[in-house]
């Protein structure tokens, strides 16, 4: 499940750099739900406007409460080398911080698949 989790955002940030069409069928390998259809509507939009993604996120989980099917990883999260930059040129239009607190949700699918569901960013430091 923590695999899971870490491999949503490998997946999720790679795919500005993929071809549309590509973008569910590999999406829906490690989001399910709403989630998944928000991050798809996000990158069309950002395609639209000349927008990409650059850099890694680098997790570091400090909990993980798993409750049967569901379970929710608790993430101090590196983003300090990655953000939004233009299409065509690379140049970064933001910068993430090194602390980013975010909550994930992960889901156990009928095929036995853990997902992301759902992806909060609390209040506060971490």
């Amino acid at each position: 499940m923590v695999r899971a989790y870490e491999r949503f955002w490998v997946v999720s940030r790679g795919l500005p750099h993929r071809p549309a069409e590509r973008w569910r069928p590999e999406l829906e390998q490690v989001a399910a739900g709403p989630m998944a259809e928000m991050i798809l509507t996000n990158l069309a939009r950002q395609r639209e406007q000349g927008i990409t993604l650059y850099g890694e996120l680098h997790p570091r989980i400090t909990d993980v409460h798993v409750d049967g099917p569901r379970a929710v990883v608790t993430d101090c999260q590196d983003a300090s080398r990655s953000g939004q930059a233009e299409a065509v040129s690379g140049e970064p239009r933001t910068v993430g911080v090194a602390r980013n607190a975010v909550s994930g949700t992960v889901e156990r699918g009928p095929d036995g698949t853990w997902r992301v569901t759902r992806i909060d960013y609390p209040q506060g430091g971490c």
